[in-house]
């Protein structure tokens, strides 16, 4: 991983400070009472992203759903730039896939391989397209924020939890959000 993607830079260090996350002396999260604080799908994307937890903590209090923290670090790690600048974008209204061009990503970067039955209503119709198309195509297609959010989502998850496509879509469709679907699938089991 190139160490200046996730260079943290003097405003990031700010907010960390702002909103009261942090790390313990021993390098373990800390709330914003000092009391340890771990979210297990934070701490897998983390682990995915092979960055700190305290950081993908920070990132999750920017205000943006718990769901596109991971979005911010698969755009970050793959463009060079900085989390907080994708953030600020964001938050600004562009959506998820301009900015993916703007940094030279288009939706090739973001397709994960599934089973017909493994798509379901959320990722039915990008499956579709990547799979009726040739891959020098894919370059042209446009992906919602919802799909664009999602095949990030399988991506990590399924990889993390050991976990099918199919699998991690189910639990999301039944529990509302990647985040719950995580932990769903992590107290109940892996892959189908």
């Amino acid at each position: 991983m190139d160490p200046r993607v996730f260079r943290l830079r003097a405003p990031f260090l700010v907010v960390a400070v702002l909103v009261g996350g942090g790390a313990a002396p021993d390098g373990s999260s800390v709330d914003s009472a000092g009391a340890p604080s771990t979210d297990p799908y934070l701490e897998a994307t983390a682990a995915y992203f092979g960055v700190p937890l305290g950081e993908v903590e920070v990132l999750a209090d920017w205000g943006l759903p718990v769901d596109e923290v991971s979005v911010v670090l698969f755009l970050a790690q793959r463009s060079g730039v900085s989390p907080d600048a994708l953030i600020a974008l964001r938050r600004g209204g562009t959506p998820w896939m301009q900015l993916a061009r703007r940094y030279g990503l288009d939706a090739g970067a973001f397709h994960v391989a599934m089973a017909p039955d493994e798509a379901g209503a959320l990722l039915g119709r990008a499956r579709e397209r990547f799979q009726e198309a040739p891959q020098a195509e894919w370059a042209t297609f446009d992906l919602s924020d919802e799909e664009l959010v999602a095949l990030v989502n399988v991506r990590v998850l399924s990889r993390q939890l050991g976990a099918s496509a199919g699998r991690v879509l189910e639990a999301r469709e039944s529990e509302g959000s990647f985040h719950s679907a995580y932990r769903a699938i992590a107290g109940g089991g892996g892959s189908r």
